[in-house]
Parts: structure tokens; sequence; C-alpha cells
């Protein structure tokens, strides 16, 4: 039985209402929503192994993915946040006193080697005089900002506990809810969609491919950087290595320069100090690590998933902070997956309908 235009748009308009309103009482769950799906995402095939070894219980299997997700993310997150947060305040007081390290930059740049000298002629062709309190400025700056963002954030996240408590509980119940009722509930919404079939299971694959690509290599690539480069820290005596771990973290998402940034002016400065054997062992010891992780271990967790340019990353993972704090190393990565996504499915399939015959055929 045929119905009415006025009653397909007063149905319509009641579907539209609703979806809001369960919108407008999800919003307050979003954060919460958005890391479950995250952590469903990388955590589905250990799910569904479990699942086939527990003989289809899925209750069973959820748990002790959930258990895993604990021991893997939540606790070892939780204590070096904790940890991160002081070695950020010292390191911000310490940056405030310690003029040492321009000291020793000052006298190499007036001694009379060959670097010294090319560093005074750039200078003057540049018009830049270089003083002690010029570089005092620049090295309290860069330290203060680096130590005072990572310390507000950090400790903004965990002045409020009981909050982080309750949100990461209200993540584990929903991610808990997936693994035991994700098909079902991706069958329902996929039957609600007016989208081809086909088209819609593409979308999800696409979407958990690149997922999966932009924070199992990107991602553990980025911060299995920044656990070497924090460990180097600690083993050549250089400062708080976990601290500069978080720091080399995010550079790491940096094309071709990445880490280097931190390290290489550590080992200039060892060498200014005459420690040479110490400079060529720290940079050695970074440059391995780098080339193992980026060069091997990334193209292997990659595998055939589409690879992400790192560039996009790291710009969205600093816009993402600057947007959402902390949690925008999550978010920003996630909105790239989101966009390349949808932009390959418009590029394969609505592309050419939407452009005249003349310009498909041009394209």
């Amino acid at each position: 039985m045929s119905k009415s235009k006025f009653v397909i748009r007063l149905f319509l308009f009641i579907f539209v209402l609703i979806l809001a309103l369960m919108g407008h009482l999800f919003w307050v769950f979003f954060h919460a929503i958005v890391w479950s799906l995250i952590l469903v995402s990388l955590f589905w095939g250990v799910n569904e192994t479990l699942v086939r070894k527990l003989n289809g219980r899925k209750n069973a299997a959820a748990l002790l993915t959930l258990g895993l997700i604990l021991v893997l993310v939540f606790w070892p997150g939780t204590y070096f946040g904790a940890i991160l947060s002081q070695e950020a305040y010292l390191f911000y007081q310490r940056t405030t006193e310690n003029t040492d390290v321009v000291s020793t930059v000052m006298s190499f740049i007036k001694g009379d080697n060959f670097f010294a000298s090319r560093i005074r002629q750039m200078a003057n062709l540049t018009g830049f005089e270089i003083t002690s309190s010029k570089l005092t400025e620049l090295y309290t700056g860069v330290g203060q900002s680096v130590g005072l963002f990572l310390y507000e954030r950090l400790s903004t996240l965990f002045s409020n506990l009981m909050m982080v408590i309750f949100q990461f509980s209200m993540v584990l119940v929903i991610a808990f809810g997936f693994f035991v009722k994700g098909s079902e509930l991706k069958n329902y919404l996929m039957d609600l969609s007016p989208l081809p079939r086909e088209e819609e299971e593409r979308l999800i694959n696409r979407f958990q491919e690149t997922t999966v690509a932009i924070f199992m290599s990107n991602g553990l690539g980025s911060l299995l950087q920044g656990f070497f480069g924090g460990l180097g820290f600690y083993l050549f005596g250089v400062g708080p290595g976990i601290l500069w771990g978080a720091v080399i973290t995010v550079l790491a998402l940096l094309p071709v320069a990445g880490a280097s940034v931190v390290f290489v002016p550590i080992a200039g400065y060892w060498l200014i100090h005459g420690k040479v054997g110490l400079a060529l062992g720290y940079l050695a010891y970074n440059v391995a690590y780098v080339l193992i992780l980026e060069y091997w271990l990334k193209p292997k967790l990659i595998g055939n998933r589409a690879s992400v340019d790192t560039t996009l990353v790291f710009i969205c993972v600093v816009a993402g902070m600057s947007l959402y704090g902390i949690m925008g190393l999550f978010y920003g990565p996630l909105i790239i997956a989101m966009f390349i996504t949808v932009a390959n499915i418009y590029k394969d399939s609505y592309r050419d309908q939407l452009m005249s015959p003349a310009e498909s055929k041009a394209s």
C-alpha cells in the first residue's frame, strides 16, 4: 500500500527528530564511544580468535579481550602519564634556572674552529646577532613551551581522576557490547542505510584497514621510537627519558627529520664538549633503531593495507592536540582514517556519476 507524500514527510520529520534526540543523548559519551571504536578496531582480530578458541562463547572472549586491553593500554598509560607529568614540570623548572647549555654554546661559537667560523659568517650574512641573552631566551622559551604544554595537558587529565576512571569504565562497557553484538549491530545499521550493500562493506573494510594502518604502523612505530629514544636518554645519562621519549613519539611522525630533531642536537652538544666517542655512540644507537623501525617494521605492519602519508598524520596529530588536548593524539588519526575512507569511496563510486559525460572522459 503506497503512502501519501504528507505521511512520508511526517514520518521522516519524526524519524529525524528522534535521531537528533538520540544524538543529543549519546553526545555525553561521545569520547567513550570513539575510544571504544578505536579499541574494538585494533583488538577485533584478537577477540575473534578467542571466540573460536572458546567454542563461540562471545561473552567470555570479550571479557578476556578487555582484560588484555587493561594490561596493555590502561595500566601502562596511567603509570607513564603520571611520571610524564612530573618530569614535564621538573623540566619546566630546570629550563628557567639552568644556563650551562647557553654558556657552552656561546663558548663554542666564539671559538676558532671551522664550524664556529661558518656559524658566525651565516649570522653576519643574515644580520642575526648571536648573543647570550638571545640564546637564553630561545633555550628557556622552547624548554618551557614543551614542559608546560605537557604538564598542563596531563595535569588537567589526572586532576579529574574519578571522571577518568568513570569514562574508561564506560569505554570498557561499550567495547564489551561491540565485541559481543558488533556483527549484529553492523548488519542492523547496514540494513537501515540506503547505500548499496557492496559499498557499505567496502566502506567498513577500508575504514578498518586505514585505521589499523595508521595506529599499527605510524602509531606503534612512533611509540617504539619514543621508547627506544627515551631508553637512550637513560643509557647515555642525558636526562628525563620518559619526557623526551614522549616528545620523540610525536616527532617520529615527521617524515625525514623525525626523532633526529632531538638526538642530533644532543650529539652535537657532546661534540662541542669534545666527547667524540660518546657522541658517535649515541648517534649510532639512535640511527640504528630509527632505520630498523622505519624501513623494516613499518612496512611489515602495513603489509597490503593502505599506507597513509606520515606528514598528514603528523599535521592532524598536532592540530588534534590543539583542538582536543591530549585526546587529539587519537582523534587526529581517526579523522584522517574517516576522510581517506570516504574520499576513496567517492572516487570509486560517485565521482563519475556527479560529473558530466565530457568531464568523465577527460578525467
